[in-house]
């Protein structure tokens, strides 16, 4: 059984990458402090969106007020869509319907910036 272990002390991703041959995970535990947590820190600027991969609408929960401006654009980096977010919004829903099967990317900017993957 192979270990691994690791403090961190900021935000980190966990992967796990597998070879070839037989593997097994039989559990994973993650310890944390939960008083270095804080909201302001860790959940303000977080950005729900769904469903991924999407038929119809595109719902994007975000924080009101941080975004301006959504575009959408394929793999190739042509913009297919791009409008205006009002201020208050908390969520944004996206009618997709009319995009063709594939992989799209929604640039948000306003006072943040973030980018993300959906597939259609």
């Amino acid at each position: 059984m192979a270990t691994f272990s690791q403090s961190v002390t900021r935000v980190q991703n966990v992967y796990f990458v597998f070879g070839a041959g037989n593997i097994n995970v039989d559990f994973f535990t993650l310890n944390y402090d939960a008083s270095s947590l804080s909201v302001s820190d860790n959940f303000k600027d977080k950005i729900n969106y769904y469903p991924n991969p999407v038929s119809e609408a595109l719902t994007i929960a975000i924080p009101a007020g941080d975004y301006s401006q959504f575009t959408i654009l394929d793999v190739t980096g042509k913009v297919i869509k791009k409008e205006t977010i009002q201020s208050d919004l908390r969520e944004v829903k996206l009618n997709v319907s009319h995009l063709s099967n594939g992989m799209y990317l929604i640039k948000l900017k306003g006072i943040k910036k973030r980018t993300f993957k959906f597939m259609k």
